[in-house]
């Protein structure tokens, strides 16, 4: 699976979706308490903490 904007190869499909996010500027994991908004669930999971002070 080729990234058709810089040409990079993932070997699973749901890995170029998430790339593409980086493309695109597509931020679907939104945090409950702010408005931040992520690409990916693991970065809006560690942006979480800081509203509940715990340490990574």
């Amino acid at each position: 699976h080729k990234c058709e904007v810089c040409n990079k190869c993932f070997s699973r499909k749901d890995k170029l979706k998430m790339h593409m996010r980086s493309h695109t500027g597509v931020k679907p994991y939104k945090c409950k308490h702010c408005d931040y908004a992520a690409a990916d669930s693991s970065s809006l999971n560690k942006h979480q903490r800081i509203h509940s002070n715990e340490r990574p």
